[in-house]
């Protein structure tokens, strides 16, 4: 190893010939142990686990180098979205997908979301490619009593077409602004959490912090449509 300058606390660092490592010989701050693991794990699963009646995942998303594969995320927040609809009239679901990446650009993972047009509450997520064993999982995800008497708006991926059934499913392209609420809730999700914006290079690392940022956002976003 070189030296290579000093970090901004004037603290010398180091770059490794073999590899380019750049780091410090006595970092202030170490690694995460298997304990603190083990803890934030367990904060991102709180609240937020699928319906009792399935089995839990093994883990919070796809391990690393697993591409394209569909993982659900979210299938009912317990204390944010209710199993039925409270109103009688046409509930009305806008789903729509998101592309996000890992890493880099090259391993990209679409999110997907189902959202309630009258409450804005996000009712389901998933994370995968854009096929339809996806699609299927995002369907599957959604609480009972929104697969029954409802209408759910879609782009016209043919996906959906395969998954939801042809008496609840209606393509609508965007200037139709049938969608404008799953749009407007991309925005939001962009403006705050900065690994889904379109340029950036405020990549997630893993795919289990990339979860972790979607199932924290859409908690804090259910709780503020109450």
């Amino acid at each position: 190893m070189v030296r290579n300058g000093t970090n901004k606390s004037g603290t010398q660092t180091f770059r490794c010939r073999s590899c380019g490592r750049r780091f410090v010989t006595a970092p202030k701050k170490g690694p995460v142990g298997s304990e603190g693991q083990a803890l934030v794990l367990r904060l991102l699963l709180s609240d937020l686990a699928p319906e009792p009646s399935h089995e839990p995942p093994a883990g919070p998303g796809p391990g690393p180098g697993s591409k394209g594969s569909s993982t659900p995320c979210i299938g009912r927040t317990p204390h944010t979205t209710p199993d039925r609809p409270k109103k009688s009239a046409p509930v009305v679901i806008e789903a729509d997908e998101l592309w996000s990446s890992v890493g880099s650009k090259a391993d990209v993972r679409w999110v997907w979301v189902a959202l309630d047009a009258d409450t804005r509450r996000v009712l389901a997520m998933v994370v995968g490619d854009r096929s339809v064993a996806t699609a299927k999982r995002l369907w599957d995800a959604l609480p009972p009593g929104y697969r029954t008497g409802v209408t759910v708006l879609t782009d016209f991926l043919a996906s959906y077409h395969v998954v939801i059934p042809a008496s609840k499913h209606r393509s609508v392209g965007k200037d139709s602004g049938l969608t404008a609420h799953i749009e407007r809730f991309w925005l939001t999700l962009r403006q705050r959490c900065a690994r889904f914006v379109r340029k950036t290079l405020t990549f997630s690392k893993c795919p289990r912090n990339h979860l972790g940022a979607l199932w924290y956002f859409i908690r804090l976003y259910n709780l503020c449509h109450q």
